[in-house]
């Protein structure tokens, strides 16, 4: 049975519709205009994210390219549920890309997925409404630059999201230090950049984002292991001790965000066992 929905009041509209999944959502914003302003407004999109935050995650692996197929490119992902887990899933980009020989996830937020194309191009992709958002990357200016470290995260205060990209000079030490900081706002679709940190923080593993924040290990000096923080919102710094003690710089360390927004670290050293935090 159809529902009036201008028959109902707007706050059980709005309640049955963020019960919805996004899937049913998508079909809902081709039917009344009033619904298409309703599931479109910031304030029904931080609401119904905010509801999904139990649901099951999905963890972006990989990128598949079948050449016999002709613009077949795919992305494997594994349900972190293991309740509901049955293998992995295929998500077939939506642009045809036969010239592109890699393409490289680096980070997801939200249902958000940020990617490159063949180190050239970035690009914003929402695998449920099938939009894609290619970023003009700054140039860099830096002759000594050794690598890129790509990152994307969520701002709660501002309610946007940050794409960062982390210019590194290597010095020989293990890891690298930054020295150039760009960061494109999707709210304005634009970048700015900043000389950030000093020569003497190096900066090893990937990235973690985790509520608005970057997260990384950090070895100063003869083997001292602390945490660096980037904020998304204002690009300052921070910088924290380890909550457990550290060993060398050349133990095996991990920094994971969790499901809830926060840390955890392991770090491994071959004679002194494995910590956790």
């Amino acid at each position: 049975m159809a529902i009036q929905s201008r028959n109902l009041p707007e706050d059980v509209t709005v309640d049955i519709l963020l019960r919805l999944p996004i899937q049913s959502l998508l079909r809902c914003r081709s039917v009344p205009k009033h619904w298409y302003v309703l599931l479109t407004s910031p304030s029904f999109i931080k609401l119904h994210l905010s509801r999904s935050s139990n649901a099951p995650k999905l963890l972006a692996a990989g990128y598949i390219s079948e050449r016999e197929v002709r613009g077949l490119q795919q992305v494997k992902g594994y349900s972190l549920d293991a309740d509901t887990y049955k293998g992995p899933s295929y998500v077939r980009l939506p642009f045809i890309l036969p010239d592109i020989n890699l393409i490289t996830i680096h980070d997801s937020c939200n249902g958000l997925v940020c990617l490159s194309l063949d180190h050239k191009t970035l690009a914003l992709w929402n695998p449920a409404t099938r939009e894609c958002r290619s970023l003009e990357a700054p140039c860099c200016n830096d002759p000594c630059s050794s690598y890129d470290k790509i990152r994307f995260g969520f701002v709660p205060g501002t309610n946007d999201y940050k794409v960062v990209r982390l210019r590194a000079r290597t010095n020989g030490a293990p890891g690298a230090s930054i020295s150039l900081v760009s960061t494109y706002t999707l709210s304005s679709d634009s970048w700015e950049s900043n000389e950030v940190l000093g020569p003497d923080v190096n900066l090893a593993g990937s990235w973690t984002s985790a509520n608005g924040f970057l997260h990384c290990i950090a070895h100063e000096g003869r083997g001292v292991l602390s945490i660096v923080s980037l904020d998304l919102h204002n690009r300052m710094f921070g910088q924290m001790a380890l909550p457990i003690p550290c060993y060398s710089p050349y133990d095996i360390q991990k920094l994971f965000a969790s499901t809830n927004g926060g840390l955890s670290l392991v770090l491994y050293a071959c004679q002194e066992g494995m910590d956790g935090w």
